[in-house]
């Protein structure tokens, strides 16, 4: 009879609504981690995204440096590289603004 009654106490307090609301309660949790996980993904997607185009533009700031020193200033080669750099913005605002 004893263990009867200990078996009805224990089925009463988890069926309890305190016991479903702390269940919820990880839930929530867990949701919260996630999201803070999906953050942090995009947040390091960003950065990776903004040192690869400086890099880019770096390259290409140097390739004008080097024709520079060598006395080769082509107005052609430099305006193609601004015009890169711009695509390389606009593509990288572009990319953030999705993820």
């Amino acid at each position: 009879m004893k263990k009867i009654m200990s078996l009805a106490i224990a089925l009463t307090v988890l069926a309890s609504p305190m016991a479903i609301s702390t269940v919820r309660a990880d839930e929530t949790v867990g949701h919260k981690m996630d999201k803070a996980a999906d953050k942090t993904a995009d947040a390091a997607d960003s950065t990776m995204s903004d040192a690869k185009t400086a890099g880019k533009k770096g390259k290409r700031h140097m390739k004008k440096h080097v024709r520079d020193a060598k006395g080769d200033h082509n107005v052609a080669k430099d305006a193609g590289d601004k015009m890169s750099d711009v695509k390389d913005d606009v593509s990288n605002s572009a990319h953030k603004a999705t993820h």
